[in-house]
C-alpha cells in the first residue's frame, strides 16, 4: 500500500487508511541490589487507526528503537 501523507487532514472514513504513531518514554524508579533507588524508562510505541481513534497494536521496551515499532506495527 503506497503511503499517504496526513496533511493536517487527521480524519479518515475507511479503517486502516491513516495510522499514526508515537514514541511515548515513561520513567519508573526500582532498587538495585544494593538498595539504591534508581530512575529506569519504558517506551511504548502505540499505533492508532484515525478513522475510529483505536489503539491497533503497539510495542513496550527498555529502549527507543525502529526494530521495537517495526514489531509492534507487525502484531
Amino acid at each position: 500500500m503506497p503511503l499517504i501523507g496526513i496533511h493536517k487532514r487527521f480524519e479518515a472514513h475507511i479503517l486502516h487508511r491513516k495510522i499514526t504513531t508515537d514514541t511515548s518514554e515513561f520513567k519508573y524508579y526500582d532498587i538495585d541490589d544494593k538498595g539504591r533507588m534508581i530512575i529506569k524508562k519504558l517506551y511504548m510505541d502505540p499505533f492508532m487507526d484515525m478513522c475510529n481513534r483505536e489503539i491497533i497494536s503497539y510495542g513496550i521496551s527498555q529502549g527507543p528503537s525502529a526494530e521495537n515499532i517495526m514489531n509492534a506495527y507487525s502484531l
